[in-house]
């Protein structure tokens, strides 16, 4: 099963017959598993008496547990949080920061990964250096020449989220290592579209969001922390996150010490029966299907989009240093202003971001719909 190449798993979601969704890292259709299990959550809501204790604990350990595998990470150092910028939040209060050093971003990164950047830089009188976007599209090259001795923190997505060009994270992981500088990872346009290696990569922090590649519910999110960040300071004093806490009969002994791990981090409510339903079956298709058969799907769809858009002498991101699941195509001057909607009349939806469009394959697209997009394409070309 693992060396069979993976094919389109389409009847497996929930998606119109004729619509072509291309649009992976905007929202995910939902797995018809995935919207069954948040079904069954609700269903359980509505009956609380059937609620019980160890339901606040064990289907969030589950999870964490199945994103842990889908990363090649311990499950210890899971939280379970709700958003990207609450996960960067938890790293801006917790990496250190000196006046006179530095951050690294992109210039026109995702704003979940810079605000909280803007704002530790300005209290602690530090510089944030903001990577332009190279013609060439080598972003791993315009980034290590960014780092310096007065680089304390990197904080960078995986991919961008308009081209789809891929920053080496290995390298960069290597360059913030030799000045001592923090790497944060917001991997929400790939991850669960294409793999990632915590264990190899080894950032500081890794964010990602539930709703996109992943395939789970939108308001479930997960950071991944390395183990020397996980004894720090937690953005809420939650009652789930202290010890002894399911002695809900003792729950007035308050308590000082926080369970092990990175549970510290753990949102408030995180104990949703219809998030934790809908995100246990979703990670629990993407590890039955494997990652690595994930990925090189996606990568023969990228590959294909690249092989059309040369066919149609569009300009996109050099395929050097393009990623496993996202293609950005640069639209000409004269392109119609009304693309995206004219092109929601023919059923195909991509997304439109600066002077791109942005192509995200997942698992739910095969090759035919592909060809269809560029037969529709060229029309709208002024």
């Amino acid at each position: 099963m693992e060396n069979t190449p993976l094919t389109c798993q389409r009847d497996k979601f929930i998606i119109p017959e004729g619509v072509c969704y291309m649009n992976s890292s905007y929202i995910s259709p939902l797995l018809k598993s995935v919207e069954e299990a948040g079904v069954e959550g609700l269903q359980r809501r509505r009956q609380p008496w059937t609620i019980t204790p160890r339901d606040f604990f064990e289907p969030a350990e589950q999870v964490r547990s199945l994103f842990a595998r889908l990363v090649n990470a311990d499950p210890e150092g899971v939280a379970l949080i709700p958003s990207v910028s609450y996960g960067v939040g938890i790293a801006a209060l917790n990496l250190p920061l000196s006046p006179g050093q530095s951050i690294v971003i992109l210039k026109e990164q995702f704003p979940s990964n810079v605000y909280a950047w803007e704002v530790l830089s300005h209290d602690n009188q530090a510089e944030l250096k903001r990577v332009p976007y190279p013609k060439d599209d080598d972003l791993t090259s315009a980034v290590l020449e960014t780092i310096d001795q007065a680089t304390a923190i990197v904080a960078l997505p995986e991919i961008h989220w308009h081209t789809g060009a891929k920053i080496d994270l290995v390298k960069i992981r290597a360059r913030t290592r030799s000045v001592g500088a923090a790497l944060v990872v917001d991997a929400s346009q790939s991850l669960g579209a294409a793999g990632f290696d915590a264990g190899l990569i080894q950032p500081d922090f890794l964010i990602n969001t539930g709703y996109k590649g992943l395939l789970g519910p939108y308001g479930l999110c997960f950071a991944y922390l390395s183990p020397e960040w996980r004894t720090g300071k937690p953005l809420e004093q939650g009652w789930l996150n202290r010890i002894k806490s399911d002695d809900f009969a003792g729950l007035t002994n308050y308590q000082s010490q926080y369970q092990d791990g990175a549970r510290r981090y753990d949102m408030g409510e995180r104990a949703n029966p219809i998030h934790l339903s809908m995100a246990a079956a979703a990670l629990g298709q993407l590890l039955d299907w494997g990652m690595d058969r994930v990925t090189a799907y996606n990568r023969s769809l990228v590959k294909l989009i690249i092989n059309k858009a040369d066919h149609c002498g569009f300009a996109h991101t050099d395929s050097r240093y393009s990623s496993d699941n996202m293609l950005g195509v640069t639209l000409p001057p004269q392109i119609s202003t009304e693309l995206e909607a004219a092109l929601q009349q023919e059923k195909v939806y991509i997304a439109k971001r600066g002077n791109r469009i942005r192509l995200a394959p997942h698992v739910y697209n095969d090759t035919d719909e592909i060809d269809r997009l560029f037969e529709v394409l060229p029309h709208y070309f002024k």
